[in-house]
């Protein structure tokens, strides 16, 4: 049973772009097991584009912020991380930042 709570990381995008492509290699390093990651492009892209732990939803035509919002009714974490796509997750990033919002004794 993974005790560490579940983070539910949201990445809003008008497109799969070469930033998402480099970024989500990365996600791998994270010391943290227990994510998701939703990728929120306007359309779902024509190629079959499949990556560990991540979904893609197509939010609409929608600027970043809704596209946040949105991210509340397809996460599954107990944490929401936002993060855009072209930013490299730090491997200690959810380690680091999780504990200082948890009171589930992390």
């Amino acid at each position: 049973m993974n005790l560490e709570p579940k983070v539910s990381i949201i990445i809003p995008v008008r497109e799969i772009n070469a930033f998402i492509l480099e970024s989500l290699p990365h996600y791998g390093n994270l010391n943290w097991a227990n994510y998701e990651i939703l990728i929120f492009p306007d359309v779902l892209p024509k190629e079959k584009y499949t990556w560990p732990k991540t979904r893609m939803i197509a939010s609409g035509q929608v600027g970043p912020a809704e596209k946040r919002d949105l991210a509340l009714r397809y996460a599954k974490g107990d944490f929401l991380a936002f993060i855009d796509d072209d930013a490299f997750p730090s491997p200690d990033w959810l380690a680091t930042a999780i504990p200082n919002f948890s009171d589930m004794g992390v």
